[in-house]
């Protein structure tokens, strides 16, 4: 493993100073564990720095991925969805005033360093082909201590929502599949440092899932959720 030396005095050093919430040190091992650091661009989790006989210390140890355990995983759920499959109740939402209800959310575990959050629900029409998504769900600068949002009230909370699926209107758009067949869409909940400077500081149809995506990878990612579904439409025959 490439080892990285950080400058800094151990007369100077504390969590603090480095910018953490918690950090313990081994007077015995003279090894500082630190949850989460940041380091120029990038973020390790769950470092060792080892104290040399230089009075510097050297990273022994470190995770690129938070540590979780299956009482601690970033999980998000949704009311709507059974068995992966998405309840014929919210499917094809009627449009008041070019808006449609959203699908209800919840989510559990959030990254204790999360400044914000962001939603994307997208859907590929074509399954060969990843570069040209669909959204049907843009939402961004949601507070980290939000854990849910119900039916209907993803238009109505203090964050701000994007463009629809077919880029007229700042709304939810349901799944609403003409074709027969199983059809997937994939729910996202980012946990980020920080809301991206880029986005609008309100709602607008000009955030598109392309917009949204690129400002989000603008800053530090500490988390995903992800909820992939089904929207089934069974074929019918007349005899």
């Amino acid at each position: 493993m490439k080892k990285v030396i950080l400058m800094l005095c151990t007369a100077a050093l504390s969590a603090s100073a480095l910018a953490v919430d918690e950090a313990e040190y081994d007077v015995t091992t003279k090894i500082l564990t630190i949850p989460s650091i940041k380091i120029g661009a990038a973020r390790i989790y769950d470092g060792q720095l080892q104290l040399n006989n230089e009075g510097l210390f050297v990273i022994v140890g470190y995770s690129e991925t938070p540590t979780s355990s299956d009482s601690s995983t970033f999980t998000l759920t949704s009311s709507a969805i059974e068995n992966c499959e998405l309840l014929s109740e919210y499917k094809c939402e009627q449009k008041v005033n070019n808006a449609e209800d959203s699908i209800p959310l919840a989510w559990s575990n959030v990254p204790t360093e999360t400044g914000s959050l962001a939603v994307t629900m997208h859907h590929y029409p074509n399954s060969n082909d990843t570069s040209s998504p669909n959204s049907y769900l843009l939402l961004w600068n949601i507070d980290p201590a939000v854990t849910e949002i119900a039916h209907g009230a993803a238009d109505d909370g203090p964050w701000y929502m994007g463009a629809n699926k077919d880029g007229v209107a700042i709304s939810y758009t349901s799944p609403c599949s003409p074709s027969a067949g199983t059809h997937e869409y994939t729910l996202t909940v980012y946990a980020l440092s920080e809301t991206p400077a880029s986005l609008p500081v309100q709602s607008s149809v000009d955030v598109t899932y392309d917009v949204l995506t690129q400002a989000i990878a603008t800053v530090d990612i500490l988390g995903t959720a992800t909820l992939t579904f089904n929207d089934v439409t069974e074929s019918f025959f007349l005899g």
